[in-house]
């Protein structure tokens, strides 16, 4: 079979831009879940970034090669490979995303609870005060022929 060079040479420019295009939203995804690791000593984003040096030392092959035109395969298989590990990442986000959602509900309901049961504080210290308040008040100002003693009980 016999391509135009040009044609293959321009897939390929595509497909290393997708590749990069990739390469980024991986990096996004993969500091987003950031893990700690007692093994390593470097953090994710510098595992990633050594990853992806070491990848793009691998790929990078001479523009203008001798060798015959050939489709871009091994492009396309990097790839996917690739999109596999985006899809990955994506779906440990993803996942984390949840959970948070899942947490943030619990968080709310005890929040709600917590409220609750401020407000009852808040009821029972009232009346407790407001009736102290009325009893001291009586004590100071008994009426005639009325014995106190009576009256608090019934508080």
């Amino acid at each position: 079979m016999q391509f135009n060079s040009s044609v293959v040479r321009q897939l390929k420019n595509q497909i290393r831009d997708m590749e990069k295009a990739v390469d980024v939203r991986i990096k996004e995804l993969e500091t987003l879940h950031i893990t700690n690791s007692s093994n390593s000593l470097s953090s994710p984003s510098e595992e990633i970034s050594i990853r992806e040096q070491l990848e793009s030392l691998r790929s990078k092959t001479p523009e203008h090669c001798p060798s015959p035109v050939a489709l871009p395969i091994e492009e396309i298989t990097r790839l996917q490979e690739k999109l596999q590990r985006y899809g990955r990442a994506e779906e440990v986000v993803t996942r984390q995303l949840r959970d948070q959602h899942i947490r943030f509900g619990k968080l709310n309901c005890r929040l709600e609870v917590i409220f609750q049961i401020a407000h009852v504080i808040y009821n029972f210290i009232f009346f407790v005060c407001y009736n102290f308040l009325n009893a001291d008040y009586l004590r100071k100002h008994k009426p005639r022929g009325m014995h106190f003693n009576s009256r608090v009980k019934n508080l």
